[in-house]
């Protein structure tokens, strides 16, 4: 399972940095790129694009710093559809958006007002295993036949997969996960796991 989707869109795109070295330094020499997050602070997604800013300005002509900036609305919905119709096209803002929108069309398709296949894909930052996650102080549940029995209250996020995999897991497998969704991030779940206002996460990783 793969997550964190770097994309671009714009005349100069990092890519154009690979391909004509002088041209790009002359380009990025003194610049600054933003690095759009599609999901909140202290997240998963949060702490990816951080580490790639610290040394993602090295490995590009002319050396730009590079910021980021946290856009979690919508379960990326928000920073997609921005980086499409708002964010500058001349190569100095990025995005690092969460895998369900290359379904954003059909999953939201009211909200989502992007073409996928304009974008620049550049990379995926890493491959991962998601787990279910339940809190002993407030869960009896010890096993994944637990999770057929009986009740699993859950933290979502809005088209996102901690709110969309307990979801299909109901529809296909019969599990009983209920879903408080409305969190932006990850990080957010696990302060309301240690607050007592959800039992566990469905898809975590």
């Amino acid at each position: 399972m793969y997550s964190g989707v770097v994309l671009a869109l714009g005349v100069v795109s990092l890519e154009t940095a690979c391909i004509v070295p002088a041209a790009a330094q002359d380009f990025y020499a003194g610049k600054q790129i933003t690095l759009i997050v599609g999901a909140g602070v202290g997240g998963g997604y949060d702490h990816q694009a951080r580490l790639v800013a610290r040394h993602l300005g090295r490995h590009i002509a002319g050396n730009p710093a590079i910021i980021v900036q946290n856009m979690p609305a919508a379960g990326s919905i928000a920073a997609t559809n921005y980086m499409f119709s708002t964010a500058p096209r001349d190569g100095t803002t990025i995005a690092l958006v969460q895998r369900g929108m290359l379904l954003a069309k059909l999953t939201y398709p009211t909200g989502t007002r992007f073409e996928i296949d304009r974008f620049r894909w550049l990379a995926s930052l890493n491959s991962e295993t998601a787990v279910t996650l339940a809190w002993n102080a407030t869960s009896t549940h010890r096993t994944a036949k637990d999770l057929l029995e009986r009740e699993m209250i859950v933290g979502g996020i809005v088209g996102v997969d901690p709110e969309t995999t307990p979801r299909l897991y109901n529809s296909l497998l019969g599990t009983k996960f209920k879903i408080v969704t409305g969190y932006n991030s990850t990080a957010e779940i696990a302060l309301a796991i240690e607050r007592g206002e959800v039992q566990g996460i469905a898809d975590f990783s």
